[in-house]
This record gives structure tokens, sequence and C-alpha cells, in this order.
């Protein structure tokens, strides 16, 4: 179920991006968002958030969002999540970064937490 899951989120992330290109002029604000590693069937019970504690910050990150034109990635607080990072499953606490230089700046200059996994 797990692979299912991320290998879904990662097409829709390269459909939202090369939507974004081809969508350019538009003013519209396009938000991919990590709501954090929520306490759900698949979260399991480990996880740091409960539903009530991740679905209202949401939506208010993407109420702030509006008027904002472009497309961005932002976990449930309304933090940049780096499109050049991925996290390793959701139960092991290491950051791995795709081996480029650009990555290894982006992810050495944020402290993730475990909210960021999905």
């Amino acid at each position: 179920m797990r692979e299912v899951y991320r290998g879904s989120k990662a097409a829709l992330n390269q459909f939202m991006r090369s939507y974004a290109v081809r969508h350019s002029e538009t003013s519209r604000a396009m938000v991919l968002m990590a709501p954090g590693w929520v306490r759900t069937e698949m979260g399991g019970p480990d996880a740091h958030l409960s539903i009530d504690d991740s679905v209202p910050n949401l939506v208010n990150v993407l109420l702030n969002k509006k008027g904002n034109a472009g497309l961005e990635y932002l976990d449930y607080l309304g933090r940049t999540v780096p499109w050049s990072c991925v996290r390793r499953p959701y139960f092991l606490s290491n950051l791995t970064c795709i081996p480029s230089a650009h990555c290894k700046r982006e992810c050495e200059s944020r402290s993730f937490d475990e909210d960021l996994s999905v």
C-alpha cells in the first residue's frame, strides 16, 4: 500500500510541475501539500499529528496562498518543501537527497522533522 501511495504522490508532483510550466501565465495559485505524518490507518498510531491538527493548518495555508500565482510545495504549516529532496519512508528518520550540490545545500539549510514525512 505504501509503495502505491508514494508512487502516486511522485506522479502527482511531476504532473503539477509540468502543468505549472505550461500554464505559467496564469494568476492562479497552485499548491501541492504535505499534510504531515497523520494518525490514520496508513500513518499508524505513532504518527505525530491527529487529523484535527493537520487539516485546519492545511486550510489556513491554502487560504494564505490565495492570490499568489505560481506553484509551491508546502507542508501543513506553510513551510516550503524542497523539490529536490525526498524523504525516506516515513518510519525512518533519515533525510535522503538526490545527489546534487543544490539539493545538499537545500537539505542542510533546513531542519526537517518527522512532520514532513509522507
